[in-house]
């Protein structure tokens, strides 16, 4: 099972770069990884709505996760490395936007990654607030 978690997430950044060659277009990986973000996170909050709402007026489920949160800090990251990358108007020249560059590619790493981190956590907050409700009652 490990190595599913190691394989999908290498494959799929494999997929990214293929498209590049595939649509002729060097930046197209960037938005083949937001696109799959925006997909992902979408994907989270609909299966974790619900439980969200199940669960919101307990303080071992909130102090443990903030999807939304997260959720909103993604697509504000998403959008404007998407804005910023394939601006018209401007060549990428100048220490600014290269550091700028590199901060949000970095911060669309990241996000990469926790795509497959979350959903474990969540399910761990979940089960740890179910069983504190079992233990304490309603």
């Amino acid at each position: 099972m490990s190595s599913y978690r190691v394989l999908y997430p290498l494959g799929l950044l494999y997929i990214f770069s293929q498209s590049s060659k595939l649509l002729k277009d060097p930046q197209s990986w960037i938005l083949m990884m937001i696109g799959f973000l925006f997909l992902s996170f979408f994907w989270i909050w609909i299966k974790y709505r619900h439980t969200y709402k199940k669960f919101r007026k307990y303080a071992s489920f909130l102090a443990s996760n903030n999807l939304y949160g997260i959720i909103n800090f993604g697509v504000i990251i998403c959008m404007q490395g998407y804005t910023f990358v394939y601006r018209q108007q401007g060549i990428h020249e100048g220490l600014f936007a290269k550091l700028f560059m590199g901060m949000i590619l970095t911060s669309i790493a990241f996000l990469f990654v926790s795509i497959f981190i979350l959903p474990r956590i969540l399910d761990r907050s979940i089960a740890d607030t179910e069983a504190l409700i079992q233990l304490y009652g309603e």
